[in-house]
């Protein structure tokens, strides 16, 4: 049973909305937080 093409395409950016704002946070933790570990992540 194969997927419509728009679902696929609604579900990735979907899943790209939801992520977000945890990846930006993450990015702003790493710039601000020169931890040696964090460079590893």
């Amino acid at each position: 049973m194969a997927i419509e093409g728009w679902v696929a395409y609604a579900a990735w950016i979907a899943g790209l909305v939801i992520i977000y704002p945890f990846c930006a946070w993450w990015a702003d933790l790493k710039k601000r937080n020169k931890h040696w570990a964090l460079s590893y992540l």
